[in-house]
């Protein structure tokens, strides 16, 4: 993809992405992301993702330091799902669940890191309205063979989707009075 111009951005999985860095050594991701301190601080590092059978895709290692609350549900998910498996986690495992990481190709030119981490997040809120789109309208699978039908079963229940979203948002702003009570007093609360 990147030979043809094309660029990717996804998420560190460290079981499954073998980083190097520039000069071709093991990346010390753990080291990397241990850097950055406070909530937000932002890091970039250069590094090279090791394809089997392939050329070798150089890029850049993006992370953000997650807030102190996020951190922690983030470990203590990773602590029930090892004791589920009945497995040990790694010390690094449990730094690098306090960070939101990610390899990127885009040049660093016109996506800084912290372009780069705002952009994966948008990418993950799009994932997100096509999960609940999944769940809502049942896009699971088209009970279709044929192309034809299944992209006019596809497209009915995506604008269905659509319409309940704009739906329940127009509900949602919806008064007796008239207006928009929300915008009227922005400082209310409606409990």
């Amino acid at each position: 993809m990147a030979d043809r111009g094309g660029h990717a951005t996804v998420r560190v999985n460290t079981g499954a992405l073998r980083l190097r860095g520039a000069d071709g050594e093991a990346f010390d991701l753990r080291g990397a992301v241990s850097s950055l301190k406070r909530a937000g601080d932002v890091g970039v590092w250069p590094a090279v993702v090791a394809v089997e059978g392939g050329e070798a895709v150089a890029g850049r290692v993006c992370a953000i330091r997650k807030t102190r609350e996020a951190a922690r549900l983030a470990v203590a998910k990773l602590r029930r799902r090892a004791s589920r498996m009945r497995q040990r986690l790694r010390p690094e495992t449990l730094e690098h669940a306090k960070h939101v990481i990610v390899f990127t190709t885009f040049p660093e030119s016109g996506f800084d890191a912290a372009a780069v981490l705002r952009w994966y997040r948008l990418r993950w809120q799009v994932e997100l309205v096509f999960k609940r789109f999944k769940s809502l309208a049942g896009l699971g699978h088209p009970p279709k063979r044929d192309s034809d039908s299944a992209r006019a079963w596809l497209y009915g229940k995506l604008l269905v989707a659509l319409l309940v979203e704009k739906t329940l948002r127009h509900a949602a702003a919806l008064s007796p009075w008239g207006f928009d009570f929300r915008r009227a007093f922005p400082e209310q609360s409606l409990a």
